[in-house]
This record gives structure tokens, sequence and C-alpha cells, in this order.
């Protein structure tokens, strides 16, 4: 899988806690795709909340992965 992500977020500032924050400004190539919208949205909420570890990321891409194949299957 391969996209590029440039133009789908930008970083901003948190108006209560003054945090830097990823807000996604996701493009109709994101949006047009549920799957990568809700992989990309849980990616970015974990960041935020400061729990994304390495192991959450691979955990992510590897189920995003396995629908991916499981929807070829199905066509």
């Amino acid at each position: 899988m391969d996209i590029n992500l440039e133009k789908e977020y930008i970083l901003t500032e948190n108006l209560v806690s003054k945090k830097t924050i990823i807000a996604p400004t996701f493009t109709n190539e994101i949006l047009s795709r549920p799957d990568i919208k809700l992989f990309l949205t849980s990616l970015i909420t974990e960041i935020n909340n400061e729990k994304c570890s390495r192991e959450f990321i691979m955990e992510k891409m590897k189920s995003a992965k396995e629908s991916d194949s499981q929807q070829v299957e199905i066509i």
C-alpha cells in the first residue's frame, strides 16, 4: 500500500491544553476509502492522546493489510 499523506493532516495547537496535535484534513482520496480513513483517524487519535507506540502502529498496519486482503478475496 502506497499512499501520499502530504495533504491529509496539519499540525495545530489544542486550544485548551496548548499542546501540538494532529488534525485530519482528509482529501477525497482518503474519504473515498473508509478502511484507510478509519485507520488514519484511529492512529491520529492515539498519537494525540500520547498512547501511541511502535507496537500499536505495527498492529494497526497488520490489521489494515489483513482487512485489505479479505476485501480482495470477497471480490
